[in-house]
């Protein structure tokens, strides 16, 4: 039951990764695509340390990522798009 659970949270996990980087390619302005690449990571990543918290032998190892991820993602997508919006310039030709 335990790997059915695990199989079912990396293929969400993934999908929103995907789904994300869609978006993201769609994206016509740089801070958009700054936002769908860096919630879809933090949101896919977080399925997907989870799946991998299920397992005993990395369970720790796991831990130690998902609280990485929660403070350092968000953290740096913020810092970037911070200092993107302080520029005042269009970045990418958009």
């Amino acid at each position: 039951m335990i790997k059915i659970i695990q199989i079912f949270l990396l293929v969400i996990g993934a999908t929103y990764m995907v789904i994300g980087n869609y978006l993201a390619l769609r994206s016509k302005s740089i801070l958009n695509k700054i936002h769908y690449l860096s919630a879809a990571d933090t949101i896919g990543g977080i399925f997907i340390l989870v799946s991998i918290l299920l397992s005993k032998e990395y369970f720790f190892k796991a831990l130690i990522a998902l609280i990485i991820l929660l403070i350092g993602s968000p953290s740096i997508t913020y810092f970037v798009a911070n200092a993107l919006s302080k520029r005042g310039k269009k970045i990418g030709g958009y």
